[in-house]
C-alpha cells in the first residue's frame, strides 16, 4: 500500500530554482504544491527520492518566458506535463543536466505545469536531496530541499515529506528524526513527522499562504545504526589519548627501576 501511495502522490520533479524571467503583470503561478517521496526500504544508505511537483495557473493568468530551472544532476525519469490551456517548451533533459531554459504559456484558461524525476542517496546535494553521514556515532540520513520559484509573491507553497516507516519520535537514537531546521518567519509547520501505520509511512508538511520568494530551506536527519568500526567520537579519542599516556608513564618507570637495579 506505501508504495501506491507514494507512486500517487504526484510525480518526480526538479530541484526548482526558477531564474529571472520575463512576464506580463498578470499573475502567472498562483499554486505550487511539493511531494517528496523517501524510501527507506532498502536502509538509509540506499534511500531513493521521488520529487513530484504541481504549479498551478490561474485562468486569466500571464506567461513566464525564457525562465529557467535547475535539475539534481543524479536525476533519472525526468518528466514534463501540462494540463488545460498551459503549454511548455522545456524540453527533457539528458542524464547529468544542471539546468534548462523554455517558456511555460498560459491560453487564459488556466491549467497546470508538472514536472519531476527521482533521485539516489548521495553523494552530494548537487546530485540527490539525500545524502549519508555520521553524527554522534551513528549512521544518519541527511535529507535538504524544499524548492524555490514557480510561484508568484504571495501564491501558496506547500511541502510534503513522506518517509517509509516510522520516524515520528524526536531524538538521537536509531529510527528517530532529528535537526530539524526550515524558514520559521515565513513557512508553517502543519504536520511534524506524524506517522501513519496504515500506509507506514511518516509525513512532514511545511507550507505558506503567501510565499516570500525564497524556499522554505528544509532540513533534517533521519537516525540510523550506531557507526560500528568507524571513526571514534571525540570523547572516545580523549579517554584513549588518557590511556595511552597512562600506560607510556608505567613503561618509563619500569625502564628507570630497571636502569638502577643495574
Amino acid at each position: 500500500m506505501k508504495n501506491l501511495v507514494f507512486t500517487a502522490s504526484l510525480a518526480a520533479l526538479a530541484a526548482v530554482a526558477m531564474a529571472p524571467v520575463t512576464a506580463s503583470a498578470q499573475a502567472i503561478f498562483s499554486e505550487r504544491d511539493v511531494v517528496y517521496n523517501l524510501d527507506t526500504t532498502a536502509g538509509l544508505a540506499a534511500t531513493t527520492t521521488q520529487y513530484d511537483n504541481v504549479v498551478t495557473l490561474p485562468a486569466g493568468g500571464g506567461n513566464s518566458i525564457g525562465g529557467a530551472f535547475t535539475f539534481r544532476t543524479g536525476a533519472t525519469g525526468v518528466y514534463i506535463t501540462t494540463t488545460g490551456g498551459v503549454t511548455t517548451t522545456f524540453p527533457i533533459p539528458p542524464p547529468g543536466t544542471s539546468s534548462e531554459t523554455g517558456s511555460i504559456l498560459n491560453d487564459g484558461t488556466g491549467g497546470t505545469f508538472n514536472f519531476g524525476y527521482k533521485t539516489s542517496n548521495g553523494p552530494d546535494f548537487t546530485k540527490s536531496w539525500t545524502r549519508s553521514e555520521v553524527q554522534s556515532g551513528h549512521n544518519v540520513l541527511h535529507f535538504s530541499g524544499g524548492g524555490t520559484g514557480f510561484a508568484d509573491l504571495g501564491a501558496i507553497f506547500v511541502d510534503n515529506i513522506f518517509i517509509t516507516g516510522n520516524w515520528s519520535v524526536l531524538g538521537a537514537s536509531a529510527g528517530n528524526h532529528n535537526g530539524l531546521t526550515y524558514d520559521t518567519t515565513n513557512y508553517s509547520l502543519i504536520n511534524n513527522f506524524v506517522y501513519n501505520p496504515v500506509h507506514d509511512w511518516t509525513l512532514l508538511t511545511i507550507s505558506t499562504g503567501k510565499f516570500p520568494g525564497g524556499s522554505p530551506g528544509i532540513d533534517f536527519y533521519l537516525v540510523g545504526a550506531p557507526v560500528t568500526g568507524g571513526v571514534p567520537e571525540p570523547t572516545t579519542w580523549a579517554l584513549m589519548l588518557l590511556g595511552f599516556g597512562g600506560v607510556g608513564a608505567a613503561l618509563r618507570s619500569r625502564r628507570r627501576v630497571a636502569a638502577s637495579a643495574a
